[in-house]
């Protein structure tokens, strides 16, 4: 539990306290969890929900590709975008279309309730097949309608609701009906409770955070960072 907390402090105290002091009264009182999950000074609960077993591997690429990124990311994180944008884009490119590595996406949500309803969506995608469109998708609305247009400040808005995601998903989503269901349920925050600790595990301090050969790497960092990492575990198989 003190790693969660020291983990996630850092980043969910600046960040709340900024939009507490932004935020109009009426939504301040809203604006206490992590992860849609259960509020910061309850983080015990978190290790007695969060479900290890059962907690479904979130990937991009093919899942037997023999070496493994993981990324932690919030989806309203505009330091994840950048990365989604710019080194992400490079990566896939070279080594996940080719099948060298997958990306493992861990939910590490802390911006607000609406970042823990986005990580929700990300295993309720799961359920139907489509994950890597909900990131990309989800990563490239919030981009194009805020972000790209200098508006930073969506970072602390609930722009990520269920219709929201639903609309975004449209195209993608089989069974429309079970995906708002499981989008309403809290039953998959087990699943980003277990996300949570395994961020505090690796030694995650902010998003986007990266575990790759054993190395953790904070922030959208730079390609070769990644590269170099890459090819060393690539020249072990």
């Amino acid at each position: 539990m003190l790693k969660l907390i020291l983990a996630t402090a850092a980043i969910v105290g600046s960040v709340f306290a900024l939009f507490l002091l932004t935020a109009p009264e009426s939504t301040q009182d809203t604006r206490f969890e992590a992860s849609d999950t259960v509020p910061l000074d309850e983080t015990d609960k978190i290790e007695e929900n969060a479900d290890f077993d059962n907690r479904p591997a979130l990937i991009i690429g093919s899942k037997n590709a023999p070496v493994t990124l993981v990324e932690y990311g919030d989806f309203k994180c505009p330091a994840c975008n950048q990365f989604h944008h710019s080194v992400g884009v490079q990566l896939r490119d070279e080594y996940v279309e080719s099948g060298d590595v997958k990306i493992e996406f861990r939910n590490y949500p802390f911006l607000g309730p609406d970042s823990g309803l986005a990580a929700r969506g990300s295993y309720c995608a799961n359920d139907q097949g489509v994950f890597q469109a909900y990131h990309d998708k989800v990563y490239e609305y919030v981009w194009e309608k805020f972000y790209s247009k200098g508006n930073l400040g969506a970072e602390f808005e609930d722009i990520l609701t269920t219709g929201t995601l639903q609309e975004i998903m449209k195209d993608d989503i089989s069974d429309t009906a079970t995906f708002a269901s499981c989008l309403a349920s809290k039953d998959y925050n087990r699943f980003i409770d277990a996300d949570l600790l395994l961020g505090a595990d690796d030694g995650i301090t902010g998003t986007p955070g990266f575990v790759l050969a054993g190395q953790t790497i904070t922030g959208p960092s730079n390609y070769n960072t990644f590269k170099t990492l890459i090819e060393l575990e690539l020249r072990k198989l």
